[in-house]
Formats: C-alpha cells, sequence, structure tokens
C-alpha cells in the first residue's frame, strides 16, 4: 500500500483521516501542521513519500504563505507528486486553483472512508 505524509493542522481531521488510512492498509509517515514543516519533510522524505494529503487551509508564513504556495514549492522539487487536497465545502475557486496547480483530487469534510478509498485505488494501482 501508499506511504502518505498528512498536512493539516486541525488535529480531529488528520487523526480521523489517518485512522481511516491505517484501517486502508496505508502507512502515516506524518502528520506535519504548517507549510514549512511539511516543505521540509518532504524535501529530507521524497524518495519514501507516495502521496499527500494537504489542507487548503493550512498555516502559512513568511516564506512559504500558503497551501496553494506549498503545492507550486512540491511541484518543483518533483513534478509527478502525487497531492490529494482537503477542503471544506464552500471553498471551490481554491480547489480550482489548487487543482490547475498539480493536484490530482481534493476530498471535502467530513471525510469519508468510501471517498478516500475512491481517490486512492487509481493512484497506487
Amino acid at each position: 500500500m501508499a506511504n502518505i505524509l498528512i498536512c493539516d493542522d486541525v488535529k480531529f481531521t488528520s487523526s480521523i483521516l489517518s485512522k481511516q488510512l491505517e484501517e486502508l492498509n496505508h502507512t502515516i509517515l506524518d502528520i506535519v501542521v504548517s507549510c514549512q514543516d511539511s516543505l521540509d519533510f518532504y524535501s529530507k522524505n521524497e524518495e519514501k513519500i507516495d502521496i499527500i494529503f494537504l489542507s487548503l487551509n493550512l498555516p502559512g508564513d513568511k516564506i512559504i504563505e500558503n497551501s496553494t504556495e506549498l503545492l507550486k514549492r512540491l511541484k518543483t522539487i518533483n513534478n509527478h507528486v502525487k497531492v490529494i487536497i482537503i477542503s471544506q465545502s464552500g471553498q471551490k475557486q481554491n480547489i480550482i486553483k489548487a487543482l490547475q496547480n498539480g493536484a490530482l483530487d481534493f476530498i471535502e469534510k467530513p471525510l469519508e472512508k468510501g471517498r478516500i478509498e475512491e481517490i486512492l485505488e487509481p493512484l497506487i494501482s
């Protein structure tokens, strides 16, 4: 199965996602809570990471302003990186922007195990 990095600062969301992914026999490499931490972890572990779940609301900083900028940087490091966006309803414009910047798919909260499985299946086959 897949080695997954979760980039989400909402503990409730990341713990639900982590549990559901583990139930589907995936390995959670880490849960990071900021854009800079995400980039740092990816840069050090790129070869181990199969898929990244990235929250649209992940906090930025002076170096990486937001998750859209993080996505662009990840794609610069590895254009083939597989990123799935985690969003809340009502974020359609940001979802579209993320997809245009290379995200492969998105999942809206509340996270449903069936939808997670549906997204991951073609990515790990």
